[in-house]
């Protein structure tokens, strides 16, 4: 969701999306970087569960915090574990052979990020699917993809007025979804509950 263009002094203007920037950074400040997990997960503790999930993350860095709420509640891990980071580029379109980036973290758990150009739509399970893992597509009709769903809390985005921080929760809530702009069938996303506390 990028920030609407217009004057500061516009009602949905920039201050107004500075909500933003306050929750990505409360996001930021509690995450776990990707290194820290691995050296610390003890993946033998957890049974592990057929098929591939795909947990989305902004940034390639660190762990989805969608990951860490469904390890803590369901202690299992798929067969499969994907950190899936999409990325816009500064050029106008990358083509289909140069968009993946794949990385074998070990114990069945890859990071791979998928490159677009400005002016391309990302297709993210047509993309997934002519990547393989262990010989076989990341995408297939059983995979399933964890996203998080973030509640915004009024009274937590501090250095926002009032009014402002009430239309940013509701703009927020009437985004267009994640599953719909990444092209992500819905019938296969699981969205995680997740409390935001700037």
């Amino acid at each position: 969701m990028n920030p609407p263009s217009g004057p500061t002094t516009s009602v949905t203007g920039p201050s107004t999306w500075r909500g933003q920037q306050i929750v990505a950074e409360s996001l930021r400040s509690v995450a776990r970087p990707v290194s820290d997990l691995l050296r610390h997960l003890d993946t033998g503790a957890y049974a592990r569960v057929a098929g591939t999930a795909i947990y989305m993350t902004g940034d390639p860095d660190t762990t989805p915090p969608a990951f860490i709420h469904n390890l803590k509640h369901n202690r299992a891990l798929h067969e499969r574990v994907v950190f899936l980071s999409v990325r816009t580029e500064e050029v106008p379109r990358i083509p289909t052979g140069e968009r993946p980036k794949v990385t074998d973290l070990g114990d069945g758990m890859y990071q791979v990020v998928l490159r677009y150009g400005f002016m391309q739509r990302p297709r993210v399970p047509r993309d997934l699917a002519v990547i393989h893992i262990d010989g076989r597509p990341v995408e297939t009709p059983a995979t399933s993809y964890f996203l998080g769903r973030y509640t915004l809390q009024p009274g937590r985005l501090h250095g926002m007025p009032a009014w402002r921080e009430r239309l940013y929760i509701a703009m927020s809530h009437n985004a267009r979804g994640a599953p719909s702009f990444f092209n992500i069938p819905p019938d296969r996303v699981v969205e995680l509950g997740i409390q935001v506390q700037p």
